[in-house]
């Protein structure tokens, strides 16, 4: 066998179990949470003490007083949702590395629907500040 077969293979997946579900976590973020603003993303984290496997877990939130019609915040979540499941690898490895747990939310705070590709630049660079930060 060769070595990458005995580590766990990173997998590009976003399930139910790496979204945060929990009310009280979610108010702990907007209470105790850091945060820093890359236009029009807004990154708040804390790091988490929860006894789990997953390293990261994420929400993400698009304002309703920006987008009225449903059809839209889901479309802009669903973008967050791709471009934050397609490059997260960076961050995990480096949360596996310093042996820590990082729970994080993603508010969309413009009021146009953005194009997929100026979602995905502006998540990969919150994601790189995320890693020097932490």
């Amino acid at each position: 066998m060769n070595d990458s077969s005995s580590q766990v293979p990173f997998r590009n997946t976003l399930n139910k179990s790496e979204r945060i579900k929990s009310k009280k976590l979610i108010d702990e973020l907007f209470s105790n949470g850091s945060s820093f603003f890359l236009s029009p993303l807004k990154i708040i984290y804390i790091q988490s003490n929860k006894d789990d496997n997953i390293p990261c877990k994420a929400a993400f939130v698009v304002s309703k007083r920006n987008f009225k019609h449903a059809v839209d915040r889901n479309k802009i979540k669903r973008m967050l949702k791709e471009s934050f499941r397609t490059q997260k690898e960076e961050l995990i490895k480096s949360l596996i590395h310093g042996n820590k747990k990082l729970a994080l939310v993603i508010i969309y705070s413009n009021n146009k629907v953005p194009q997929q590709k100026v979602i995905k630049e502006k998540v990969k660079q919150c994601l790189i500040k995320l890693i020097e930060t932490l």
